[in-house]
């Protein structure tokens, strides 16, 4: 979730339980055009039933330009 509080879904997948998304990067461009200073917040959802997810790490990196 951006400072300005846009959010957006990356990994809606269901009945998956395998572990597939160790070291994986995901990517947005949503978030596109908004200034990237403040506090940026990663909320993750394990949905699948009868099965435990573990989010070891997290990181965000943000990209972008200085304008003129």
């Amino acid at each position: 979730v951006s400072p300005s509080n846009t959010a957006v879904g990356i990994a809606r997948r269901t009945g998956d339980n395998q572990q597939d998304l160790v070291a994986w990067r995901f990517t947005s461009v949503r978030h596109l055009g908004e200034r990237a200073n403040g506090t940026w917040r990663v909320r993750a959802r394990d949905g699948v039933t009868g099965a435990t997810g573990l989010l070891g790490a997290c990181s965000v990196r943000v990209y972008g330009y200085r304008p003129y």
